[in-house]
């Protein structure tokens, strides 16, 4: 075993060509300047942080407030300017490490700001300030007199690439449900609304449309990162990936997801592939390290199998749980779970007065803006935050009460059923069976548009 290990290590710190790594660098950050920039331009600075009166926390990160407005305009700014710093490579290392934290922050502020691809954001820029992908192409090499062209250890682009390979296998193991492979759900929703779309738009009259787009990206996402990584497939799978994440960027509003993911696939590609394009052609590499492995880098190695493992099992955590994480979400953020589920509900909180029995119908608009409420309608744990805050918000006025909720939800175009138990005191501990089951039954084709 330790052999293996010993062996592993010495495979890792292979000098390889740097210019791949920091091509990769270069578009993850202009790709997310050019999101922060789009996010500031549409006015969604506004609407998602100075608008609403109430905001919804990650467990254990409830001490993260949303600034002033000055204050945020500046943290969203200077966000873009971090993320243009990546690309140009001035300041890499402080720069991504910065960037981290600064978006770490900005995307806690509020869970119905969630994104997978977020999540995927934090992990690569995270991973990034582990390498020295400054090296290559980049304004601190001119800034201090180095050399542009250097090599950097093996392990820089394969952890990268495990990175990409859980995010793309994870994906398939959740589109192992019925909904997806049996039924094409939620596709056949989201298609239905885009029969106005040039080119494509036709394809939505034909029923097994869905189910086949469905089976594509089942079968993509589990063989693209091994077809990436074999050099005789890899001429056409990268096309592919182009094709495919083009496409879903044309029919679904999932933001810089097509853009990553397209990025990501060049790191599957041999280190030295951008010679291409550089008038200097290829560089020699330094000669292998002569490394005498020690007990140091033994426990550095196990320590990064260890966070892989993690990564690979941390998404499955729902199976403890049991039931329909679609329908339960306990497991389902942080959990690659991509364009899995269409949820509409219909919520309403009906609060009443311990002491003298009064009740009254609280509507969440009364705390939410439109797009909160579409957000957190369909995830129970969101619900339950809001009940607490009502019960906080009438107990400063003096009085003492429980909050009930009367939910109904539709999964994946299913008919509308009640979510949470209308029985249970939203504002108390919460015991078992707090959420209904979910519903059973073949989802039918219903027209609606995606959350």
């Amino acid at each position: 075993m330790t052999e293996r290990l010993d062996t592993l290590i010495k495979a890792g710190l292979q000098p390889v060509d740097g210019r791949s790594l920091a091509v990769f660098r270069i578009l993850l950050g202009t790709i997310m300047a050019l999101a922060m920039a789009r996010y500031i331009a549409n006015g969604w600075l506004d609407i998602h942080y100075l608008e609403p009166r109430f905001f919804f926390k990650f467990s254990g990160l409830e001490w993260v407030l949303v600034p002033g407005k000055v204050a945020l305009y500046t943290l969203a700014y200077s966000l873009l300017g971090l993320a243009s710093c990546i690309a140009l490579g001035l300041f890499t290392r402080p720069a991504l490490m910065l960037f981290f934290l600064g978006f770490a922050y900005f995307e806690a502020m509020d869970v119905t700001n969630y994104l997978n691809h977020y999540v995927l954001v934090l992990l690569l820029v995270l991973q990034l300030t582990l390498t020295p992908c400054g090296r290559t192409w980049s304004l601190d090499n001119w800034r201090l007199g180095r050399a542009q062209k250097q090599s950097i250890p093996a392990w820089c682009l394969w952890m990268l690439r495990l990175q990409i390979g859980v995010v793309y296998c994870s994906a398939s193991i959740a589109k192992l449900g019925s909904d997806w492979l049996l039924h094409g759900q939620p596709l056949g929703i989201w298609l239905a609304a885009r029969g106005h779309l040039p080119l494509i738009g036709w394809l939505q009259q034909f029923a097994w449309v869905p189910l086949a787009m469905s089976w594509c990206g089942f079968l993509f996402d589990l063989c693209a990162p091994f077809l990436l990584l074999w050099r005789r497939s890899r001429r056409f799978t990268f096309p592919l990936v182009v094709v495919f994440h083009g496409l879903t960027y044309l029919l679904f509003d999932i933001g810089v997801f097509p853009f990553l993911m397209t990025a990501a696939a060049t790191l599957f590609f041999a280190p030295d592939w951008p010679k291409t394009f550089s008038s200097k052609g290829s560089f020699e590499l330094p000669p292998p390290p002569r490394v005498l492995v020690g007990n140091g880098l033994r426990l550095v190695a196990v320590a990064a199998l260890l966070v892989l493992l993690l990564q690979v099992s941390f998404p499955q955590r729902h199976l403890l749980q049991g039931g329909n994480v679609l329908w339960h979400e306990q497991g389902m953020r942080f959990s690659w779970r991509v364009m899995l589920r269409e949820k509409n509900g219909a919520i309403s909180y009906r609060v009443r007065d311990k002491a003298s029995g009064k009740t009254w119908q609280v509507p969440p608009a009364r705390y939410l803006n439109m797009r909160q409420e579409a957000e957190f309608s369909g995830q129970p744990d969101l619900i339950v935050q809001l009940a607490q805050h009502i019960a906080e918000d009438f107990r400063r006025k003096g009085r003492s009460v429980e909050v009930r909720a009367e939910t109904l939800v539709s999964l994946n175009g299913r008919s509308a059923v009640p979510m949470i138990n209308p029985l249970v005191d939203l504002s108390q501990p919460l015991p078992a069976g707090w959420i209904l089951a979910a519903p059973t039954g073949a989802p039918h084709s219903a027209k609606a548009g995606r959350r």
